[in-house]
């Protein structure tokens, strides 16, 4: 008899201030052939709260990848990936930006910026480009 290993949980934070935005990509996780967890923050001092489990996300799960919007209300992207590079603790942390095209000014600013992000994802995202994302992050 086989014992097949268990399969990993990617743990997932989506930063996203867009309800069908956030719908979109739930439905889109259905057909991604891993087991997931999701959590959704919307406003970018948020993320930094969940990622250093402050307040009301003192028991936050550390995700294996944090997919960004860079509009968000009260930080936008850039600030808040501008802060999460600067945190020993969370610079690690695989970042996904999305973006509208693929020439989107977004990605020449975090350049210039020095922001370095693990990957850029138009919206909308299909699960055959998440399955690969998580394929290739999560060992």
């Amino acid at each position: 008899m086989s014992q097949e290993k268990p399969e990993k949980l990617v743990n997932i934070l989506l930063v996203e201030d867009n309800y069908a935005d956030v719908v979109f990509f739930r439905e889109t996780l259905r057909d991604v052939p891993l087991a997931v967890s999701l959590q959704v923050v919307e406003k970018g001092d948020e993320v930094l709260a969940y990622l250093r489990r402050e307040g009301k996300y003192a028991r936050a799960a550390t995700p294996d990848v944090v997919f960004l919007d860079f509009y968000l209300p009260v930080q936008n992207g850039s600030e808040v990936l501008a802060e999460i590079r600067q945190d020993p603790a969370l610079r690690h942390l695989p970042v996904c930006v999305f973006v509208t095209t693929e020439e989107h000014p977004v990605r020449t600013l975090l350049e210039q910026r020095g922001l370095q992000v693990r990957c850029y994802l138009r919206k909308p995202v299909s699960a055959g480009r998440l399955t690969e994302i998580f394929r290739a992050l999560v060992p």
